[in-house]
């Protein structure tokens, strides 16, 4: 029963990486493995934008399955519309990823980008209670538009299983 437990509050690492941040996706893996003293536990998915190259998807997943129990990964593809700004760029690999872990997955996510830096060893155990302990379907920073009129999740947060689905339309856009 335990087991059981123990799986119904766990959450899934989604590590979202471009051509850009590749490297820098790779040594947060890398750290985590070192913080976990290379004990592989906790579930990740790493989601790879299109610029990316497959053998960079599998050096990262090297390094990934080092640090977490179980690691999949994504390939994102074009999207319909080609996207115009970074922005719209990342509102479409989180939609994507996000669909993909509600239809593979048991758990909310935690999307992790690669300039974010776990500071402690139980950094993971350490979000999931927080989230499972809350009342809140999502956690996160609430953040401010810089005239203070919009306030808005950060993209790094936790989410709930469904939330592609819940927050579909705001991926359609070309602001964050």
């Amino acid at each position: 029963i335990l087991l059981e437990i123990e799986a119904m509050n766990s959450l899934l690492v989604v590590i979202p990486f471009s051509a850009g941040d590749a490297t820098q996706a790779e040594r947060m893996v890398d750290y985590i493995a070192i913080l976990n003293n290379k004990q592989p536990r906790d579930h990740c998915l790493l989601v790879a934008a299109l610029d990316t190259h497959a053998e960079t998807h599998a050096k990262i997943k090297i390094a990934a399955d080092i640090a977490f129990e179980t690691v999949g990964l994504l390939a994102v593809g074009w999207p319909k519309v080609q996207a115009t700004s970074k922005a719209e760029a990342v509102n479409h690999l989180w939609y994507e990823a996000a669909t993909h872990a509600a239809r593979c997955y048991q758990w909310p996510f935690l999307w992790l980008e690669p300039d974010c830096v776990p500071l402690c060893s139980t950094w993971i155990n350490d979000l999931t209670e927080a989230y499972y302990a809350q009342p809140k379907r999502y956690l996160g920073s609430i953040l401010a538009s810089a005239d203070g009129k919009l306030h808005c999740l950060s993209r790094v947060a936790i989410y709930p299983r469904g939330a592609g689905g819940e927050l579909k339309e705001f991926c359609a856009g070309k602001t964050p």
